[in-house]
């Protein structure tokens, strides 16, 4: 999908009167009045002249004081949770969802006005994951071509976002991508319009939990016109998708509305918490409504990866030395997510050190605190990113009916 290339022949205008206004009555009326009204004495004029004047001197005062205190230094917070799903709908999700929700257009020129930042020559939206209102400091997650030239395939000198409810274009950095999984982590430090905003960083879900029929939601910068949201549902949980004639990408297939200027934006549940970076639709008269998000706990495990790593290398992948295959068949789980059984079918490296066997079925694993039930042979990748040289992953392994935990130190990235 290009963001870029918005051909407004195809935008169909409103008319400013559905019903043309009939001006005879009216010029009619207006004669009357005009004879029939008492003179006003000259005096009244004059009053009316001098009151005039004073209100002109008083709005040019307020503008030029506008203008010196236009930037923002008080820090404005704003927490919305939704607790329960049963007990929300569309409308709280998006909501909650949007104050993380921003505007990323990117050219080769600087802009300071609004309309500047619409007539940048890439247009695309963004999810804030953190933020930091006293500093003024916030990560943005969106996709590497919202902010690459289509036709070098580098990134534009110039990368500007817009966050919700905000009049302000703010300045962003690209702290590194990955070319290859479409994604990209921007960075603004010590803004007062951050400070000042609403916004708020994005409440991280989880991908591998959702099934066929959630309610998914997304919010963007459709058409280049600003942040909206559409809604529909997840069709398929996981996909594997040809990007390129060399490239193939797992994604989440979705009905939601997609239009030019949603890449990059975020895909929500129910609850508005960030399930998938949307990035590509099909594109075909025979097609409505087919369009693919990044699964965030991929997504999000990259964009740790940008903030460990920084600008100096790529984002390195950790290996912890299993080979996998899928093996019986597969269940679900009380909510309807599919659960495959997953077993290790080859032992390298540091797993031969923990005392992994081929034929262990893997059960969860723990990393930094964070706990992963394995249902796919994709929970060990999405978070491969996130996992660095020193950590300790404990497995929870099943042998032969007996469950054991295993502890492999992770050695090597790459």
């Amino acid at each position: 999908m290009n963001d870029y290339d918005l051909d407004e022949e195809v935008v169909e205008k409103i008319p400013y009167d559905q019903v043309p206004i009939t001006r005879g009555n009216f010029v009619a009326e207006k004669s009357t009045y005009y004879q029939t009204k008492e003179q006003k004495p000259r005096w009244f004029n004059g009053l009316v002249a001098l009151l005039l004047l004073i209100n002109l001197t008083l709005g040019i005062v307020i503008v030029n004081l506008f203008i010196e205190l236009k930037k923002p230094t008080e820090v404005y917070n704003m927490d919305i949770s939704i607790e329960n799903a049963a007990a929300s709908d569309v409308s709280n999700a998006v909501t909650k969802a949007k104050f993380s929700a921003v505007c990323v257009n990117a050219g080769n020129s600087s802009v300071s006005t609004v309309n500047e930042f619409y007539h940048l020559s890439s247009r695309g939206s963004g999810v804030i994951i953190d933020i930091d209102k006293e500093a003024g400091d916030a990560y943005i997650l969106t996709c590497y071509h919202v902010v690459s030239s289509s036709s070098t395939n580098l990134p534009y000198d110039k990368v500007y976002i817009l966050p919700y409810g905000s009049s302000y274009p703010i300045e962003a950095e690209i702290v590194n991508y990955i070319y290859k999984n479409d994604i990209c982590l921007l960075k603004v430090e010590n803004s007062n319009y951050i400070k000042a905003s609403l916004a708020n960083a994005a409440t991280i879900g989880d991908s591998a939990s959702i099934i066929e029929g959630q309610t998914a939601v997304t919010i963007g910068n459709a058409l280049n016109a600003g942040l909206s949201a559409t809604t529909g549902v997840i069709s398929v949980p996981r996909i594997i998708i040809s990007v390129s004639s060399n490239s193939e990408m797992r994604v989440m297939k979705i009905d939601t509305p997609i239009n030019s200027g949603n890449s990059g934006g975020g895909l929500f549940d129910i609850n508005g918490n960030l399930i998938g970076i949307v990035n590509a639709k099909m594109m075909s008269s025979e097609v409505d409504n087919v369009a693919y998000a990044i699964p965030i706990n991929f997504a999000y495990s990259i964009a740790n990866s940008i903030k460990h790593y920084g600008s100096s290398i790529s984002p390195k992948m950790a290996t912890v030395g299993l080979g996998l295959t899928i093996t019986g068949n597969a269940t679900v789980d009380e909510n309807g997510a599919l659960i495959q059984k997953i077993a290790v079918n080859s032992v390298s490296g540091s797993a031969i050190a923990a005392g992994f066997k081929v034929g262990d079925v893997l059960i969860s694993f723990t990393y930094n605190g964070k706990t992963v039930k394995v249902k796919s042979l994709y929970d060990i990748t999405d978070n491969a990113y996130n996992m660095f040289i020193g950590d300790n992953v404990t497995f929870v392994i099943d042998r032969g009916g007996e469950q054991k935990t295993l502890t492999v130190i992770i050695t090597n990235v790459s």
